[in-house]
């Protein structure tokens, strides 16, 4: 299965595992620097729950951010949630993100 969460991640699975991944450059292995176009990039393996792979992909969104102060943390999860429920509801996954622990 394929699930684009934005053009950045998607989440992929295998027989095991759902698989988050990020669309990277390519880069040199020794200096970094880019040397040709991009590719997904596998970032985690969260077995057989969607719900840790959607929380990393939350907090890579967030870590992605500039925002620094909490009301704008606070309306960036918002978004990011609405962005989730979006998805889930197009992809119809029967999926519900409360955040808490039990998801995992």
């Amino acid at each position: 299965m394929l699930l684009k969460l934005d053009d950045q991640f998607r989440c992929t699975s295998d027989k095991y595992n759902w698989i988050l991944e990020k669309y990277e450059p390519v880069r040199d292995r020794k200096n970094k620097e880019i040397i040709t176009g991009y590719e997904w990039k596998q970032i985690g393996w969260f077995g057989t729950n969607l719900a840790p792979a959607i929380k990393k992909y939350v907090n890579e969104k967030i870590k992605d951010s500039d925002t620094l102060e909490v009301k704008e943390l606070l309306v960036k999860l918002d978004e990011i949630k609405a962005h989730i429920d979006k998805v889930v509801k197009k992809e119809n996954i029967d999926f519900v993100y409360t955040g808490k622990k039990d998801d995992e």
